[in-house]
């Protein structure tokens, strides 16, 4: 009896007493791990995976991704509870097998009876539309479902999804039943490859942009993974990101004849279809490209509207960006002299492409998570970080709910080698599909006794390369080695570095003045003290809330600056109006 590797490797992880059940096709584990029963009860199908306890007074079944979730070795990709009936569900698939007419239509697309019966496609009429129903059915339960107009619509009308409801993966099951899995760009795209033999597939349901963090659950351990997404540059686009995260090793990529599957199979034929999987290819080695591919690539960035690039909050700061912004694969340090802001400056940019949709990972090795928390919300709701309350929180959490913006934990920065911070951040790219990362700070994770500035300088090359494996900004914290006086900082002050403009691709620099000298026992000598709110004594050194954000070093354009206003009890930096006051944007 052939036991699926892993089901073998779960079984071995668990540690659980197991023997084959004699019948050639089940194994039977010792305990029960629902109701503890010691009889040998619990069956597991030693191919399919689907697990049964046969004690009467248990019963349970479910297969081995519900068991893991139950076990709290995975997270459960339908966690809510809310679902939709299929009794409904079958009540939309009958009608449609009873309509002629629906039913023609569907068969035109090359859709087969046998198919709209297995994947309970239906039909519902809606405002007087003639919709396809397509539910998304994973462990028996309908999680959510989308509706296609077979009428005539405006294109933008032609989809509909339930709101509100779990995203799961469609034909889920068949990734939790086998170790090779198939995915494709749409649900339709998934029953077409079913049609032409290819049982073992399933397909994104929010387009081929997104790869939700449930899915990679489900996905990652697999053997082997084949990307049947559209042939078009979004479809190409997503099959490159899944393959970076689930691994190139494992992945292979599809390029269809025509535009998708279901165009393959209703046009060509599904022969056609299983013979462009059969010539399915790995991706080309990351980090190489033919001079031919990277002149198509640029004339392809050329002829987008769109910038392609990440930017800031601040405009004055994009200008300076220029076109690229913060372009995939560069590497941004940012350093300044300590209490200056570096740390909120990088916070609010990673805070605010967040909001933007654009998942993003802050990294902080000096402080803890209930202290960026707390920068978050005070910049947010602009409120005194010293003064915070539990509305505050509640409300910032409503304001940026469901916001990709992740943190480390404590257990991600204690006691932690080089190597397994890399290897946690590597993971968290892959997972949650991270597409900005801040790293905070470089000289607090290379502390070598014997070199620092060799170790400064591995480490720095080691965030280059990560930036260019996964095609995402990074931007590395470091800071500057003492400075005499109170002159700013240059590009050769970063400390530790023997040629920070070799090691990244931008050098940003801050730097505020003082405006009351420490011991002196005068009052402010700089116009702009009026404007603060901090109190000020003998023996404070007040900074100018006017801080200089200077390009020193970049490949892509000569030095220059700009300069915002640092509002530090709420933690946040503005931009200055032509009268040199600070410009507060509307409240989210």
């Amino acid at each position: 009896m052939e036991i699926k590797i892993e089901l073998r490797q779960y079984l071995v992880f668990k540690g659980w007493d197991w023997k084959p059940a004699g019948d050639g096709k089940n194994i039977k584990v010792k305990v029960c791990p629902f109701c503890k029963r010691e009889k040998w009860k619990f069956q597991i199908n030693a191919s399919t995976t689907q697990f049964r306890c046969l004690s009467a007074s248990c019963g349970i079944k479910g297969n081995l991704y519900s068991l893991k979730v139950a076990q709290g070795d995975a997270r459960d990709v339908g966690k809510k509870t809310k679902h939709i009936d299929l009794e409904k569900i079958n009540e939309w698939n009958k009608a449609l097998l009873e309509s002629p007419e629906s039913l023609q239509e569907c068969l035109d697309r090359g859709l087969t009876t046998e198919a709209i019966s297995h994947f309970k496609l239906g039909l519902r009429r809606k405002d007087g539309i003639r919709w396809l129903v397509i539910p998304h059915i994973f462990d028996d339960i309908c999680w959510n479902l989308k509706m296609r107009a077979l009428d005539e619509v405006d294109d933008k009308d032609k989809w509909r999804r339930v709101e509100g409801y779990k995203s799961v993966l469609f034909n889920a099951d068949a990734a939790t039943q086998n170790n090779e899995v198939v995915i494709a760009e749409a649900e339709l795209d998934a029953v077409s490859l079913w049609i032409a033999g290819v049982k073992n597939v399933v397909a994104l349901t929010c387009g081929a942009g997104t790869f939700l963090p449930e899915w990679f659950d489900l996905l990652h351990d697999k053997e082997e993974i084949t990307l049947c997404l559209d042939a078009d540059e979004a479809g190409q686009k997503g099959a490159l990101d899944i393959a970076r995260r689930l691994g190139y090793n494992k992945t292979k990529n599809v390029l269809l004849p025509l535009k998708d599957s279901n165009d393959v199979l209703r046009d060509l034929g599904p022969d056609i279809l299983r013979e462009a999987l059969d010539k399915a290819e790995r991706f080309e080695v990351a980090g190489i490209v033919s001079f031919d591919d990277a002149v198509c690539r640029r004339l392809e960035k050329f002829s987008q509207k769109e910038e392609s690039g990440l930017f800031t909050p601040w405009p004055t700061v994009n200008a300076l960006l220029g076109r690229r912004g913060f372009y995939g694969g560069d590497l941004i340090i940012l350093s300044a002299k300590y209490k200056i802001g570096k740390t909120t400056l990088a916070l609010q940019i990673a805070d605010y492409l967040a909001s933007s949709g654009v998942p993003s990972l802050f990294y902080c090795l000096e402080m803890g998570t209930d202290d960026l928390i707390d920068k978050v919300v005070s910049c947010v709701m602009r409120k005194d970080i010293d003064f915070l309350d539990p509305v505050d929180y509640t409300m910032a959490r409503y304001i940026l709910q469901q916001k990709p913006l992740y943190f480390q934990d404590k257990a991600g920065v204690y006691n932690a080698s080089v190597d397994d911070i890399f290897t946690r951040i590597e993971d968290a790219i892959k997972r949650y599909g991270i597409k900005f990362l801040v790293f905070d700070h470089l000289h607090f994770l290379c502390r070598s006794i014997s070199s620092v500035t060799g170790e400064i300088g591995q480490v720095t090359r080691r965030f280059k390369e990560l930036a260019m494996y996964y095609g995402i900004p990074v931007v590395l914290l470091a800071q500057l080695r003492k400075i005499e006086g109170k002159r700013a900082a240059k590009s050769g002050d970063v400390k530790d570095s023997v040629s920070p403009a070799t090691d990244c691709d931008r050098l940003i620099l801050l730097h505020r003045d003082e405006i009351l000298a420490a011991g002196s026992g005068s009052t402010a000598i700089d116009d702009d003290a009026s404007d603060l709110d901090e109190v000020t004594s003998a023996d404070d050194e007040v900074l100018s809330p006017k801080t200089a954000v200077k390009f020193a070093e970049t490949r892509y354009s000569g030095r220059r600056s700009t300069t915002l206003w640092y509002d530090g009890p709420t933690a946040t930096f503005y931009e200055l109006d032509q009268h040199n006051r600070p410009i507060l944007p509307p409240i989210r």
